[in-house]
């Protein structure tokens, strides 16, 4: 009988879509496994031998209920929730047997079933630590931990969506740091690494909350300004570059050339469109001498 239900959940599967509708699934799958568990107890009683070892097998079905919980990335809170259950339906399924079981036995089953639900919840936790840090991985940049290329196409196309629906300004700064390659033929790779982290060091101190940076390739990073005017864009960018983007091995101080767009002042009718803009104008300041910034 045990198999209709999950026939159920089978054929009624669909993708969920939220955390609420994943935890509604995993509780109507302990519902039903915890309803039946009690009731194999009784299989011994009111059947022969037959029954006598359904029910000794279905016995550890409480194992296996809990064993199966460490399939699912947690939090040590929803570790204990979740094991919560399982611990209440064996107390439950121990006191209508036991007539026939010694205190000894049940403390032995019990004590067993905590400590794997301790693991259970360990191992939960590890997964969820390991998935966060591969989302962390996928949406950042390795080596200065600004959002990757793909991660700020993304969060553009967002922040351009809702500039739309809202009316509300966004701008956009396209930086390029000035004779990078100068300082990777002379001082070396490493070098050249170590400065990129401290530009974007540098530049994440100047920022608002609800900034976003993000390298664009090599030495190039775009800054997504929500709620901005090209002119308060300016403005921020100027006090960017007057707090510096560190410095050189050789102690000379980073510069960068900065093309700036804002979607309602160039009439971007999309974000690739807005990065364009930005980057044809910092194309415009690395051929009028460099470290400088150029806006709408």
């Amino acid at each position: 009988m045990i198999n209709v239900p999950f026939g159920w959940m089978v054929l009624a599967y669909s993708p969920l879509n939220r955390m609420r509708d994943a935890y509604y699934a995993l509780l109507l799958m302990l519902a039903i496994l915890s309803r039946f568990f009690p009731q194999q107890w009784l299989l011994g009683e009111q059947f022969s031998d037959f029954g006598a070892v359904v029910s000794a097998d279905y016995a550890f079905l409480s194992f296996i209920m809990m064993a199966g919980l460490s399939v699912f990335p947690s939090t040590a809170w929803e570790g204990a929730m979740l094991s919560s259950p399982v611990l209440a339906v064996e107390v439950i399924a121990m006191t209508l047997r036991l007539e026939g079981m010694t205190w000894s036995t049940f403390y032995g089953a019990f004590w067993l079933l905590l400590l794997v639900a301790v693991v259970v919840t360990l191992a939960g936790m590890r997964q969820l630590g390991f998935m966060i840090a591969l989302v962390h991985q996928a949406i950042r940049d390795p080596l200065t931990t600004s959002f990757s290329r793909l991660s700020g196409e993304e969060l553009l196309e967002i922040q351009f969506i809702i500039a739309i629906r809202s009316h509300s300004p966004l701008a956009l700064a396209f930086i390029d740091l000035d004779h990078f390659k100068k300082i990777n033929d002379r001082f070396g790779h490493e070098a050249g690494d170590e400065v990129l982290v401290n530009v974007v060091k540098q530049i994440r101190e100047q920022l608002r909350t609800g900034d976003m940076l993000a390298r664009w390739g090599g030495e190039a990073f775009i800054l997504i300004l929500p709620n901005m005017y090209c002119s308060d864009a300016m403005i921020a960018i100027e006090r960017l570059r007057e707090a510096g983007f560190g410095k050189a091995p050789d102690g000379a101080p980073v510069t960068a050339s900065i093309g700036l767009s804002e979607w309602i002042e160039d009439r971007a009718p999309d974000w690739k469109t807005l990065v364009d803009m930005a980057d044809w104008r910092r194309y415009l300041v690395k051929r009028r001498g460099k470290n400088c910034a150029v806006g709408w």
